[in-house]
């Protein structure tokens, strides 16, 4: 008896094609899926090894579902661009590519995923916010006879930080090949692109502007490239600057207030998040709504390619902390949670603490981390749970309006080449920046345009009065606290202004940031409203 159940459907993302006479099932880029199946086919015997190494092997942007020679095969690429989702249910293993198609009535939440989306805006782990309902990680392996038998075991492919040999080359050498690999990577985009429209969200920071500048320096014609937020913020000069310096047509998006927040209250909204949230991770609001926008305006064509810098500040380097604590587990636990933890302040008391603690240790058993240096596992533990989970599925907003994308950053050229660097050269993103300051495209990479601040203009005369006063008063007043309330006004002021003055002011001294009235809103959205006020009464974390 086949005791295992596929519950699929198309999709934006989703789709299927006969290969010989089996259903495949992929997502993604279409020639990487078939490149793996003939790798796959070639094979005399096929085990999991084999299939590792072809997975390891393989570029990045699929998600692959199907049955060869009595086998069931279910991979996520390295960077689960695609998240596949199983289920046990009465002695069955269901799996789909939606978690919406393995709800059963009575629903059941989660609670631990609705505590976990509090704390940082995602579910760790394999949680959903359904109990029973669980989601592949980043490279990885489900293979199983047809015939299953109970027995679920998933394979791993790829461990950042861990899968490659560091090398040991100097920083020129280093330098010279990042070029290197970068240009291939650049080469692949323009080949993908084939000479459709690629869009380039631009802010002032060096990621997205080593994209637009290799772009230039490869001659691609049809480039577009846009930059939104309050007016008169830090990226908004910059951006500009670059866009003039490269003559890239460029375009502002402003964030107007009543407008931004029509949407955000909207049908549009909704059905938005029901398809990008894959009931784990909080949606990416700060693209989709000018997208909008600017597809509306044909600005941006129909079929265009995004290519954002996401995530290069990670993988460089830059999200390394930069200190001389001892380097134990209690390190590990402090950096973690004071990082990417909290987003509501008062969800830190004791049990709060003893879960993430309990979560944290399990990372490191489930992962045979034991010894391991703990900045490695650090880096692992944010790209498993938050990049491939938060900042590649942030790509759905794309997908949702039916626009290709591509993450130069995250090419597995790059990925392999970054996780080989020695971690003395990614502290403080010292080759990365060794890199660009001697490349300094058109001097775009000069300090000057470097200096990207949170506030500018008056407000920012008011932040540096306001700081040298409360300076003067400290410890009876707390500095940061006071100038909090004027994160409205900000560089990122625009993720709270979807939320009136009075919202923001009633909320501002219990969060860490925008992102968590934003969680708070997705999961009451979800229908978790009475969750969230048992979880409320219990833990305090919200005014009555």
């Amino acid at each position: 008896m086949n005791n295992i159940e596929l519950k699929l459907s198309r999709n934006k993302n989703w789709s299927f094609f006969y290969y010989q006479t089996e259903k495949v099932w992929y997502a993604g880029d279409l020639c990487n899926v078939k490149d793996i199946l003939l790798k796959i086919k070639k094979l005399d015997e096929i085990n999991i090894q084999k299939l590792k190494n072809i997975l390891l092997n393989s570029n990045n942007k699929f998600g692959l579902i199907f049955k060869f020679k009595n086998r069931l095969i279910c991979c996520t690429d390295t960077i689960r661009s695609y998240p596949i989702f199983y289920s046990k249910q009465k002695n069955k293993l269901l799996i789909s590519n939606d978690p919406k198609k393995l709800f059963k009535k009575p629903f059941v939440t989660n609670n631990n995923a609705i505590i976990d989306c509090l704390l940082s805006g995602y579910t760790h782990g394999r949680r959903t916010l359904h109990k029973n309902i669980h989601s592949m990680l980043a490279a990885e392996i489900i293979f199983l006879p047809t015939k299953y038998l109970g027995n679920l075991k998933i394979y791993k492919y790829f461990l950042y930080n861990f899968t490659f040999k560091k090398t040991k080359k100097n920083l020129n050498y280093l330098s010279k090949k990042l070029d290197i690999k970068f240009n291939k990577v650049i080469s692949k985009l323009i080949k993908k692109a084939n000479g459709r429209q690629i869009v380039v969200p631009l802010s002032g920071g060096l990621d997205s502007r080593l994209i637009l500048c290799k772009l230039h320096e490869f001659k691609y014609k049809n480039i577009v490239s846009f930059t939104y937020g309050l007016k008169n913020n830090s990226d908004v000069k910059y951006a500009k600057i670059i866009a003039e310096s490269l003559d890239i047509n460029w375009k502002f998006i402003p964030f107007e207030k009543s407008r931004f927040q029509n949407y955000y209250n909207s049908s549009f909204k909704n059905k938005y998040d029901l398809f990008a949230d894959h009931s784990l991770s909080l949606p990416n609001y700060q693209d989709v709504f000018f997208l909008k926008e600017l597809l509306d305006k044909k600005f941006i064509e129909k079929k265009s390619i995004v290519v954002n810098g996401q995530t290069g500040d990670f993988i460089t380097g830059g999200q390394i902390p930069i200190n001389q604590e001892k380097k134990n587990f209690e390190y590990f636990n402090k950096e973690i949670s004071l990082k990417h933890f909290f987003l509501f302040n008062r969800l830190s008391n004791s049990s709060i603490q003893i879960y993430i603690k309990e979560n944290l240790k399990n990372f490191i058993k489930d992962k045979s981390l034991k010894n391991k240096n703990f900045d490695e596992i650090l880096e692992l533990w944010n790209f498993e749970e938050r990049q491939t989970k938060y900042i590649i599925n942030g790509q759905r907003a794309y997908e949702f309006m039916s626009l290709d994308w591509f993450l130069p950053f995250w090419d597995n050229e790059l990925i392999k080449f970054w996780n080989s660097v020695p971690y003395k050269f990614k502290v403080n993103q010292m080759l990365y920046k060794h890199y660009l300051r001697k490349w300094n495209y058109k001097s775009l990479f000069d300090e000057k345009f470097n200096q990207v601040h949170a506030f500018t203009g008056t407000i920012s005369i008011i932040v540096r009065l306001l700081s040298i006063f409360l300076s003067i008063t400290e410890p009876l007043i707390n500095k940061r606290k006071i100038i909090s309330f004027l994160d409205y006004y900000s560089r990122y002021g625009y993720m709270y202004n979807f939320f009136s003055l009075n919202y923001f002011l009633r909320y501002r001294s219990l969060i860490k940031n925008a992102f968590a009235l934003h969680t708070l809103r997705w999961l009451l959205d979800r229908g978790l409203k009475s969750e969230i006020e048992l979880l409320n009464k219990k833990y305090k974390f919200l005014k009555k």
